[in-house]
């Protein structure tokens, strides 16, 4: 059984898979919902020519909530955001902060499993992590700026 047809067929399994999207950097490139229904989405990726497997989201923040961060004293925003890098620093999980942790918009997380080691309890646990992630900084989100005009929701990509 190829990579691309056992992870398909786990995904499918466990209720993830929406689709398959045409990636010409990709032998494969699925996106899955994670929970199912929940329109969150997060990417499965085999870039072409390399024996790993990326499992990559990312959040954006919503309108309200990044005029929220950016008109916190710089300071405040300064050691929120430091808060934020620190607590996400030791998980398994690489991220990005787009364009820059002083003007936060857009966090990515990616989390790369080498073909040799795949199982399918290790993908199940790189998308639980990825998820995790996406949903701390919701909550820190919405847990920081609650009440300041700021309950719209959070953006998925």
């Amino acid at each position: 059984m190829s990579l691309k047809t056992m992870i398909k067929a786990w995904l499918e399994d466990e209720g993830y898979l929406k689709r398959e999207v045409e990636d010409l950097n990709a032998d494969f490139h699925f996106i899955i919902e994670v929970p199912p229904q929940s329109g969150q989405m997060i990417d499965i990726i085999n870039p072409k020519e390399r024996d790993i497997i990326l499992v990559a989201s990312g959040i954006k923040l919503s309108e309200n909530h990044y005029k929220a961060l950016i008109g916190l004293d710089e300071k405040e925003r300064e050691k929120f955001m430091w808060e934020i890098r620190f607590d996400l620093l030791f998980l398994s999980i690489e991220f990005q902060i787009i364009p820059s942790a002083t003007t936060p918009q857009l966090f990515q997380f990616t989390r790369k499993l080498y073909a040799e080691d795949l199982t399918r309890q290790a993908l199940m646990d790189a998308i639980s992590e990825v998820h995790k992630c996406k949903l701390y900084i919701i909550w820190k989100m919405n847990s920081r700026f609650a009440g300041n005009g700021s309950d719209e929701k959070i953006m998925y990509i």
